[in-house]
């Protein structure tokens, strides 16, 4: 409109229309691992584009709307819905203090009303209905919360947002947020012992996983009774678990842990050929041997052979002794003894 004269030509009076902007109003479907700690539905969205969100669970019966304070086009909206006097900008807790979750989702219903009204697409309408929907239908017995907690505890939840604001047109979005289970994996540890010796602790490490295979702190939930199959000899046994997890609403087992090995190996010891002596003449006195490194089990013998270099002249004759295998021990002959031969 051009109103100084003196520098511009004359012209017709015209109306200037200044349009609000088509908005492209995103909620991002999200899938969230419990972790105890509220969820929300990622967004993107321009500055200034104020809304509401609306979270319904429909397995506990409740809806959560969530303003946000620098929402104040639509805030000053639902105020002018509920007649509150208000001089300027209304403020959020003057709406949550005076009203409750219920008289606030009759509210944003009498405000879709109005915005089904003007002439919006089929798309917004649609999700317009839907919310509208949402909060007319929750049962007597339901809950309404403003502000109210997070989505935390396991399950589906569907989320609305309305977009009413000074600078965009009237948007919507809907999506889904799920909250799932931590997954858990238990992988039994491989054991070994030395054979004869007691067995050790059957042992397992638990593994915690999102639901994108990040690795987690361990929760301390998993709970494993493990045996082993019976043997006692040098050889390779399996061992068995059943797992469980100790809170199932929050923790999932993936699978029952795969067999794990216990592997008993020899053990070691040392037989040393002992010397002996003889008077000549006499016959050659019983060799013997003494272990002394390491033990044999109780119940265990060794099956030791000798032989002598030939001889029964006064002397010194080198003994040799031959150890019978044993899968049992690895055996290590020390063979330095001598027969002697006495005048």
């Amino acid at each position: 409109i051009v109103t100084d004269s003196d520098h511009y030509p004359s012209a017709d009076t015209g109306l200037l229309v200044i349009e609000k902007k088509d908005l492209t109003f995103d909620l991002l479907d999200t899938t969230a691992t419990w972790n105890g700690e509220g969820h929300m539905v990622d967004s993107t969205n321009p500055q200034n584009a104020d809304f509401a969100t609306v979270i319904i669970d429909r397995k506990n019966n409740t809806a959560n709307i969530v303003l946000d304070e620098d929402a104040q086009y639509l805030l000053n909206a639902l105020a002018n819905v509920l007649n509150i006097d208000f001089d300027g900008d209304v403020q959020m807790s003057t709406i949550i203090e005076k009203y409750n979750g219920k008289e606030l989702a009759a509210a944003i219903v009498d405000l879709i009303s109005e915005l089904e009204k003007l002439e919006l697409s089929e798309e917004i309408q649609k999700a317009l209905a839907a919310v509208k929907t949402e909060l007319e239908s929750l049962p007597e017995n339901g809950t309404v919360t403003v502000n109210g907690a997070l989505p935390a505890e396991i399950g589906k939840y569907e989320v609305y947002a309305i977009s009413y604001s000074q600078y965009y047109k009237t948007a919507t979005a809907e999506a889904e947020l799920e909250i799932v289970p931590v997954q858990v994996k238990v992988v039994l540890d491989d054991v070994t012992k030395v054979y004869g010796n007691a067995d050790p602790e059957l042992t397992h490490t638990a593994h915690y996983y999102d639901h994108e295979g990040k690795e987690l702190a361990d929760a301390g939930v998993a709970v494993v009774t493990a045996v082993r199959e019976v043997g006692e000899n040098v050889g390779e046994y399996a061992i068995t678990a059943t797992a469980a997890v100790t809170d199932e609403e929050h923790y999932v087992l993936l699978a029952q842990p795969e067999a794990g090995t216990f592997t008993i190996t020899p053990a070691a010891i040392t037989v040393d050929v002992q010397d002996v002596s003889k008077i000549f003449g006499e016959t050659d006195p019983a060799f013997t041997y003494k272990i002394t490194s390491g033990a044999l089990v109780a119940g265990d013998t060794l099956n030791v052979s000798y032989t002598r270099t030939e001889g029964e002249d006064v002397g010194e004759y080198p003994i040799t002794a031959t150890v019978a295998e044993n899968a049992n021990y690895k055996i290590t002959v020390v063979n330095d003894a001598k027969l002697t031969i006495q005048a």
